[in-house]
């Protein structure tokens, strides 16, 4: 169904895909595969139990925000989020 919404969307409104894919899909698989390919394998080698689930659900949380930060952002969204924590920060460190 993707590809057919994708052609229907180049006759409609003439979305370029080439650029479509480059521009989201591919950051969007990059930040899927860095996220999961560590976690599935780290989760292979550990032994089963509460405590490991609750750190590979850490790491992957982890994993996953920094594999966004830096493959799905660009730079200017990458300052305007590093600028808005920073604000947080020194709200709460000035209470």
């Amino acid at each position: 169904m993707f590809v057919v919404r994708l052609y229907l969307l180049k006759r409609l409104i003439a979305l370029p895909i080439k650029s479509f894919l480059m521009g989201t899909v591919l950051p969007v698989v990059s930040i899927v595969l860095a996220s999961c390919i560590p976690i599935v394998l780290l989760n292979a080698f550990l032994p089963e139990g509460v405590y490991w689930s609750v750190l590979v659900m850490f790491l992957s949380f982890v994993l996953s925000s920094f594999s966004m930060y830096f493959i799905g952002l660009n730079k200017e969204w990458r300052l305007k989020i590093k600028n808005m924590v920073f604000v947080r920060i020194s709200r709460l460190l000035n209470r």
